[in-house]
């Protein structure tokens, strides 16, 4: 059987006011009520520091080996935010 890719042009985001809510709380506290596929591993750490905080929903692409023409798409229609 083959597997079919749903393409998705827009992505839902949460309510400003439900992320300025949630700025100022430790990400082990965020950590605590969010569904497992919703938290990174904490085996991922950043490249340099200082490191910014960083949250928001993730756009997920999938792609052939070697090509990033969706990488660059899902650039454009992830969007701002």
């Amino acid at each position: 059987m083959k597997a079919t890719a749903s393409l998705k042009l827009s992505m839902e985001r949460p309510p400003k006011p439900v992320v300025e809510g949630l700025r100022g709380l430790a990400t082990t506290a965020l950590a605590d009520f969010l569904k497992l596929e919703s938290v990174m591993r904490y085996v991922i750490r950043p490249l340099w520091s200082p490191m910014p905080r960083v949250a928001g929903p993730a756009f997920t692409v999938r792609t052939a080996r070697h090509d990033n023409l969706m990488l660059h798409a899902a650039i454009y229609t992830g969007g701002a935010g």
